[in-house]
């Protein structure tokens, strides 16, 4: 969902975000909002958590004590090149207009 565009940058949230992890003996879900930055010019989509956006840990076995626990948020970033078609060379514009 965006909710606001400036000088070919679009910001806005990922909705609906549900992990499932899993190491050794612990294993995890993870819930939530994700805020992401489109920007127009380099096709790149960064995705992260702020104070508004963010995962929250679910359920935590056991295995979990001492790393992390029910409630916790959870940090998570990353950055992707977009492009259009699939491994294409074009870079999608992204306006949003209240």
């Amino acid at each position: 969902m965006a909710n606001s565009y400036t000088t070919g940058v679009t910001r806005g949230y990922i909705s609906g975000v549900k992990l499932t992890f899993r190491m050794l003996t612990c294993s995890m879900t993870v819930s939530g909002r994700l805020a992401t930055t489109y920007t127009n010019s380099t096709g790149e989509l960064k995705v992260n958590n702020d104070s508004t956006y963010e995962l929250t840990v679910g359920t935590a076995s056991a295995g979990c004590a001492g790393l992390t626990a029910v409630g916790d948020n959870w940090a998570y970033e990353a950055l992707y090149s977009v492009t259009t078609p699939s491994g294409g060379t074009t870079k999608p514009s992204i306006v949003y207009t209240p």
